[in-house]
């Protein structure tokens, strides 16, 4: 799945590159492109636009915790969000099918949320465990 991005460092691109940093920045170019690919594969299911989805209330940590404008403000991760929204928005394939069609992820080492209970078909790629919730 590729994400053909119309706009160049707009708005929601740094959204969702924001986010691919705030949950993966820790788990190196394919745990990314995961977490990338659980946003497209959302995105696709919902009908939604990517930053839309990482907008979402209750979706993703990162934007959970602590104030949205943070991320936001902050200039290092804003240079940062810059690179990985040019790297992952510019018709790069973004989850190289690391994790087929699935549209949840967990840490696996510090929870196991019951979304994930009746999860049978599982990829895990660093700290995250990727699946398909019921």
């Amino acid at each position: 799945m590729i994400f053909h991005s119309p706009f160049a460092n707009s708005e929601p691109e740094r959204i969702f590159a924001l986010t691919i940093l705030g949950e993966a920045r820790n788990q190196g170019q394919d745990g990314m492109r995961a977490v990338a690919q659980v946003i497209l594969n959302r995105s696709k299911d919902r009908g939604i636009a990517p930053d839309a989805v990482c907008m979402q209330q209750g979706q993703f940590d990162c934007w959970n915790h602590f104030n949205v404008n943070a991320w936001r403000e902050c200039p290092k991760a804003s240079n940062v969000a810059d690179a990985l929204a040019a790297f992952v928005c510019n018709d790069i394939d973004v989850g190289k099918d690391l994790i087929g069609d699935r549209t949840h992820y967990y840490a696996h080492d510090t929870c196991f949320p019951y979304w994930a209970e009746s999860a049978t078909d599982q990829v895990i790629i660093g700290d995250h465990t990727f699946i398909t919730a019921d």
